[in-house]
């Protein structure tokens, strides 16, 4: 098996609402990087992003994120993982989100597949990332592939 290395880079525009209704053209640059490498059953995959927007008093802020991944087959009745993303909203404040999330695949081999996660997300948000505000969640998923 061969292992995948992507690289991408984005720059655009948008028209945005602003706050109070105030319309704006955001201008934005993205940059990323995302790699992983097979290794048996065992599938390691991290990715960074880099993003640069523009604010509606003219201003601009950047923000970044990344996350690693392993996913194991244990049988092809049976994928197993594990994700863990770490983002920040805003760099010129203290703010940051993580979370982490193991999952299970179970495709039956006929287009159906049952997916059920759980994630537990941390926000650290201003003023200076004192304020910490948490959420669990749990998610079930049956999709019929063709």
């Amino acid at each position: 098996m061969m292992g995948s290395q992507q690289g991408m880079m984005y720059n655009g525009w948008r028209d945005d609402q602003g706050t109070y209704g105030m319309a704006f053209r955001n201008n934005f640059d993205r940059v990323g990087a995302y790699v992983s490498y097979p290794m048996g059953q065992f599938v390691p995959s991290a990715g960074y992003q880099y993003r640069k927007d523009d604010s509606p008093d003219g201003t601009t802020f950047n923000s970044n994120g990344a996350f690693v991944e392993g996913t194991y087959l244990i049988s092809k009745y049976a994928t197993v993982g594990a994700r863990y993303d770490w983002f920040r909203p805003i760099t010129s404040v203290e703010s940051r989100q993580w979370a982490f999330t193991p999952y299970i695949n179970i495709p039956f081999q006929n287009g159906l597949q049952l997916i059920a996660e759980y994630t537990h997300r941390d926000f650290q948000i201003a003023p200076a990332g004192t304020v910490h505000r948490s959420n669990d969640s749990f998610q079930l998923w049956m999709i019929f592939i063709q």
